[in-house]
């Protein structure tokens, strides 16, 4: 997910370029956190993630402190069907889901998943020939508004094996776009603002899928769903994350007449994932080699759509070709859509759901009168962080909220990287020290900073408030610096292989550290160094908070540099927190700015390096490759 907008970028660049590098003079001790500047680019810049944690965090407790609405792993989703029939003029949808399990305990008598409709009117269970399975009478299930959970009870134990669960509910169409999950916004059709239309539309992301179906409604549980929505008949075609497969025309006993659009099964997928949309939209498609790419929006900025559908046709195609795994082959044998719609109100800048993915207006929309440069960057970025979420949590996704780096960091490390592989004209590959590290830099100098791989993570509060600068900002920056140490060819090898191995399932920091141990083995990327892990230098930046700050003295009569480390931070008890640093320098008298392969690995507290004696000047963090302050 990617969200906000990038202020005051172009008037801090200059300034802050002159905190990229630390110049150590001939015979000095110095530490130069350079601290003003990257403290006034934290005040004044924002970026996607900054706007997205304002946006995404709750305005009440909910569920504090407790776990219990986690669900057991003792029952698994294989696949969904999802049918609605929606009724934007009453705010109301009634809906059906049949869900197919497979159960991992002996004698379980009782199946819990989420939910959080307006009302359930009836559930059945049936074993794997479609015999039905009894449920207690009274108390065949039960429903927890606090915990956000159905409890079907069994009335005697079931042993291990399919069944599949029947349920009829009822659910709202939310009229406030914050309450997010299935919601219903409005615009005009004339310049006098008297007729108005509506639409209605989907965020599920992180834990708002169960307000439209009940679900198994966490990342881990992957399945196969198959969508219907049932509409007026005045209506523009339906959306979700798959091309429909079959029209009906539905008449209802009252006589009137609806349309129900049943669209293609899904790949295997997370719940909060899946999309669904019910307008007037008006859409633009075009396919190039059967590689379909559509903008979708109200009739009014149609004359819009041109630039998203260019850039984003060379940021799929781009990606597709980097990570080796054609984006429009991930339908599991279903033809791959590719729909980006603009919405005039959307509750987060943009969402990567799988063949739809949702904007806010001035996120997608480009009017060449109009878009200045700024905001026109701004699409590019975002159009290209939503489509990195296609490999990096669609394909494979993080296992639970606590590792939302394996989402996240990929796509704001992808917003700026595959953009400018589509587009260089734009820079954007210059631009990523000043939007994303210096931003970690400043927010990694708060005592309560958190580590990108936070255990902490186990209440709704805690998930949203994860959404934030360490699991963007941070994130991608460190993945930039790992480029740097392993070398860009070895780098996007070990994401070749991380996806490869684990598509369509779930991904964690050990898979993850796999991929690139096999890639650098291969490669020899790291046979300079003496006892030096790529697992060991990886996972210390993602299990730590904070970030390091560098000391080096230069003795100039031997020409020996001592670096040592310690925590950066603000204020507080400072904690003995070590890293593994790979360290880059270029000095005076053998200059190489372009050189940012490490010399050495900083593994303890400190270490020393041996140049020529003599006075020199000496930098270290050659192009800020690096996220330490120095």
């Amino acid at each position: 997910m990617s969200h906000g907008i990038h202020c005051a970028r172009i008037q801090v660049t200059t300034v802050c370029h002159m905190t990229q590098d630390v110049v150590v003079p001939h015979g000095s001790s110095i530490l130069l956190p350079v601290l003003a500047l990257v403290f006034l680019v934290g005040a004044i810049h924002s970026s996607p993630y900054d706007e997205f944690r304002s946006s995404i965090v709750e305005f009440y407790d909910t569920n504090l402190d407790e776990p219990k609405y986690r669900l057991k792993d003792n029952v698994k989703p294989l696949r969904q069907t999802v049918d609605l029939d929606v009724y934007l003029d009453e705010d109301r949808f009634d809906g059906e889901t049949s869900i197919y399990i497979l159960t991992a305990d002996n004698d379980m008598k009782q199946i819990v998943l989420h939910q959080n409709v307006v009302s359930i009117s009836s559930v059945s269970v049936f074993d794997v020939k479609g015999a039905p399975v009894p449920l207690q009478t009274p108390g065949a299930f039960e429903t927890d508004p606090y915990y956000e959970i159905l409890m079907i009870n069994l009335a005697n134990p079931i042993p291990v094996g399919e069944y599949t669960l029947k349920i009829v509910y009822k659910g709202r169409i939310n009229t406030n776009p914050l309450d997010r999950g299935f919601y219903k916004g409005y615009y005009f059709t004339d310049s006098s603002n008297t007729n108005m239309e509506y639409y209605a539309t989907t965020q599920f992301q992180p834990y708002h899928a169960r307000k439209a179906f009940p679900c198994f409604d966490e990342p881990q549980f992957k399945s196969y769903f198959t969508i219907s929505i049932t509409r007026p008949e005045d209506f523009s075609q339906s959306y979700s994350n798959m091309a429909i497969e079959k029209f009906e025309t539905i008449v209802k006993e009252d006589g009137s007449t609806r349309v129900r659009e049943t669209f293609y099964r899904t790949p295997i997928v997370s719940a909060y994932l899946l999309a669904f949309h019910v307008s007037k939209f008006v859409e633009t498609q075009v396919n190039v080699d059967n590689k379909p790419f559509g903008v979708i929006s109200r009739p009014g900025p149609v004359d819009q759509h041109a630039y998203a559908i260019r850039l984003g046709q060379l940021t799929t195609n781009w990606l597709s070709t980097k990570l080796k795994f054609d984006y429009y082959a991930m339908g599991e044998g279903v033809a791959m859509k590719n729909d980006h719609i603009a919405l005039p109100d959307f509750p987060s800048g943009a969402m990567e759901n799988w063949g739809m993915v949702n904007y806010r207006e001035a996120y997608l929309l480009y009017d060449e009168q109009n878009t200045n440069l700024q905001n026109q960057i701004f699409i590019a970025t975002i159009i290209s962080h939503e489509m990195a979420h296609k490999w990096f949590g669609n394909l494979v996704t993080c296992f639970w909220w606590s590792n939302l780096w394996l989402n996240e960091s990929f796509a704001s490390f992808f917003e700026y990287f595959s953009t400018h592989g589509a587009d260089p004209s734009l820079e954007l590959d210059d631009q990523f020290v000043v939007d994303h590290v210096h931003s970690a830099l400043a927010a990694d100098a708060s005592s309560g900073a958190t580590p990108m791989n936070w255990t902490g993570v186990v209440t709704n509060p805690s998930i949203s408030a994860h959404f934030s600068t360490t699991s963007y900002a941070k994130g991608a920056s460190v993945l930039r610096m790992m480029e740097h140490f392993v070398g860009s060819t070895t780098f996007y090898k070990a994401l070749e292989y991380y996806l490869r191995e684990n598509q369509y399932q779930l991904g964690d920091p050990k898979k993850m550290y796999a991929a690139f141990e096999t890639a650098v083995a291969e490669d020899g990327s790291l046979s300079q160094y003496t006892n030096v892990k790529i697992t060991d230098v990886f996972d210390s930046w993602i299990q730590n908070p904070g970030a390091p700050v560098i000391h080096v003295n230069v003795d100039h009569s031997t020409g020996v540099i001592t670096v040592k480390q310690e925590r950066y931070q603000l204020s507080g008890i400072r904690p003995n927190t070590l890293w593994q640093i790979p360290l880059t320098y270029t000095r005076g008298n053998d200059v190489d700015f372009s050189n940012t392969k490490p010399s050495t690995v900083l593994v303890g507290e400190s270490t020393t390096i041996n140049k020529p004696a003599g006075h020199e000047w000496v930098i270290f963090n050659v192009a800020q490759s690096g996220i330490n302050l120095k």
